[in-house]
């Protein structure tokens, strides 16, 4: 009797013929994109390829899926690479892709369609995130190319308009591959410099797949989140990408970006020369103006006949003088009126001017006696008159009901 195999041995069997095949290795396939999706947490992409007869399974790792430059859709024609081999786990034949290439420039159009929404969407081209650009910048960043014509033409541009500004370069791929990466990365790099006041990203133009960099989604990100005001120079004006979408402006050409980025010197210089002479013509005003007044104040009589001019303050302190003199006597008389009418009402009211009229004003002890019952038979009282008292001893007390 033969003997059987395990279902491991078959498995890594057929996985061993799989992975040593050199013709089931970098192999293209072309087909629809059918079921994709990423599972959390790796992040891994799962998805089949098919025709009209046939279905593949594929799996993509994480890391070629972020480099992937569109977003892949169902129902998008697309041609994988990758390789073929055996996944024992659960007996299945897979087709591992590195690669995921839209299948035609119709696909690639439709790719960046799909990714233009998303953004749209997420409100990367809004106009309330725009920032402002700095009117005198020092310090100017740019992310492009070391041996292009781009930075040469930012440099010169700067130079003949704003000599003051310093030029700070990130070089960066700008079209094939690892360009994308690249550019995120310089763009972090110069908005991670204090002192950059605004950055230009960009390249000289060309064709759509030469630009192809600047419509990925991670550029577009980066330019987005870049915290420094960013100019966009990429397509000449005549293909507009994402990176000119989510900047802050976009500018046609990197010398117009230059333009836009640093001011005219000579704009400044005619500013300043307009802004002296409206200065200096206010001086000159200011100074007319005072000695005008200057004339006016030695044509007074203080100084063409200050004497004449004492004599008049001389008589109208004695006006002054007259006048405070009346008031003083004036003020002092009704206090004396009133003084004399308080008097008057003080002495009418007097236990004196009562005694005048006839009345007296009986003590005992010291206490006035206002009844017969404050006495007794033989008590000394005295008795005060208007012109003197006298000292009295009770003989007799009469009380009268």
């Amino acid at each position: 009797m033969i003997k059987p195999y395990t279902v491991t041995q078959i498995s890594n069997y057929l996985k061993s013929i799989l992975d040593f095949d050199k013709n089931l290795h970098n192999v293209l396939v072309q087909g629809e994109l059918v079921n994709y999706k990423r599972h959390f947490p790796s992040n891994h992409a799962y998805f089949s390829i098919k025709d009209e007869k046939s279905q593949l399974g594929c799996m993509m790792y994480s890391s070629n899926v972020d480099k992937l430059k569109f977003t892949p859709e169902d129902g998008m024609k697309v041609i994988c690479k990758g390789e073929f081999s055996y996944y024992p786990p659960v007996g299945r034949l897979q087709f591992y892709v590195y690669e995921i290439i839209p299948d035609g420039l119709g696909e690639q159009e439709r790719a960046l369609e799909i990714l233009t929404e998303k953004l749209s969407r997420e409100g990367l081209f809004d106009k309330k995130y725009k920032k402002d650009i700095p009117l005198y910048p020092r310090k100017l960043g740019v992310a492009t190319s070391s041996s292009g014509a781009v930075i040469k033409d930012i440099k010169n541009v700067c130079a003949r308009r704003f000599p003051l500004c310093e030029i700070v370069l990130a070089p960066t791929l700008v079209q094939g591959e690892g360009a994308p990466e690249q550019l995120v990365k310089a763009v972090e790099r110069l908005d991670s410099i204090p002192d950059v006041d605004v950055i230009i990203i960009g390249r000289g133009g060309g064709s759509k797949e030469d630009l192809s960099a600047f419509n990925t989604e991670a550029v577009a990100r980066a330019v987005f989140n870049c915290k420094t005001p960013i100019i966009s120079a990429v397509g000449h004006g005549i293909n507009r990408t994402l990176c000119d979408e989510t900047a802050d402006i976009s500018a046609s050409t990197p010398s117009e970006a230059a333009e836009l980025a640093v001011p005219d010197k000579l704009d400044l210089l005619a500013y300043i020369s307009s802004a002296q002479n409206i200065i200096e013509k206010s001086i000159r005003s200011k100074i007319d103006f005072e000695y005008q007044r200057l004339d006016q104040i030695t044509y007074k009589s203080v100084f063409s006949d200050p004497h004449m001019f004492i004599e008049q303050k001389r008589d109208a302190l004695d006006v002054m003088y007259d006048d405070l003199n009346n008031c003083y006597k004036a003020f002092v008389d009704s206090r004396k009126n009133d003084f004399i009418k308080v008097v008057s009402m003080l002495d009418a009211y007097s236990p004196l001017a009562t005694l005048a009229r006839g009345y007296s004003l009986a003590q005992h002890k010291g206490r006035i006696v206002k009844s017969a019952k404050d006495v007794s038979i033989g008590d000394s009282i005295t008795i005060t008159l208007s012109d003197g008292s006298i000292d009295c001893c009770v003989e007799e007390v009469k009380n009268e009901q």
